[in-house]
């Protein structure tokens, strides 16, 4: 009940204002900051580092493998 701010009066019940969460990446890093509904700031949730270290030239130069699966297969009728 921590989310509700209750008065003396019945009915007087106010809500706080809801928050939203965005994610932010900065370089090698990752944030989590929470913001009004009207995007202002409010704090920040969360700081973490990337675990893929790689650069996207990196990423592009490494070979994409692929396996020839016929070489596993055969057929029954060639024996």
């Amino acid at each position: 009940m921590e989310n509700y701010i209750f008065d003396d009066q019945t009915g007087n019940t106010t809500f706080p204002p809801r928050l939203k969460n965005i994610t932010v990446n900065m370089g090698a890093f990752s944030a989590i900051l929470q913001l009004t509904e009207d995007d202002k700031f409010v704090g920040i949730v969360e700081i973490s580092e990337k675990k893929d270290f790689m650069s996207i030239d990196q990423k592009l130069s490494m070979p994409q493998g692929y396996h020839d699966v016929d070489k596993f297969y055969e057929d029954s009728d060639s024996k």
